[in-house]
């Protein structure tokens, strides 16, 4: 695929794919269209995706990215066409009494929605951390004040 950098379009979407988005994709100069929706991409959205001078529609859908990357695509007026949202489900960790969660992206951008067994209990911007006070059930959803259209 290395050679086809005349190539204007590109549909992978829906063939279980995995890792991270080839970097041989910077090569595509031409690519005016890349949709690599349902698929299980992971890791951060290439930010050389934004340096594809004629790339005026992306969709990743499906995948599992967190902000990483997408905040800097969001922002890129050259692509008129940009789908992103329904991403993975993010893992939280337990250090100590200590919650936490990796959602990507700008810190500062991202507020996060504790939940103990259903009920909101917390929202909390630019800290991804909480230290709950008893027992229950935590959940967490992080949205990012560039990347609105995501809810992790």
């Amino acid at each position: 695929m290395k050679n086809l950098t005349q190539l204007q379009e590109l549909d992978i979407s829906g063939n279980r794919l995995s890792g991270k988005i080839p970097a041989f994709f910077e090569s595509f100069t031409e690519l005016k269209k890349l949709s690599i929706s349902q698929n299980n991409f992971t890791d951060t959205v290439p930010v050389f995706l934004e340096d594809l001078p004629a790339l005026n529609i992306l969709e990743i859908l499906n995948n599992e990215f967190n902000f990483d990357g997408i905040e800097a695509l969001v922002n890129n007026n050259s692509i008129h066409k940009f789908k992103y949202q329904s991403q993975r489900k993010i893992k939280l960790h337990q250090t100590s009494n200590v919650l936490s969660v990796y959602a990507g992206g700008t810190l500062s951008n991202n507020t996060y929605k504790w939940f103990k067994d259903g009920v909101l209990i917390a929202t909390i911007v630019g800290d991804s951390t909480y230290t709950p006070t008893s027992n229950g059930a935590y959940t967490v959803q992080v949205t990012n004040s560039i990347a609105t259209k995501l809810i992790l």
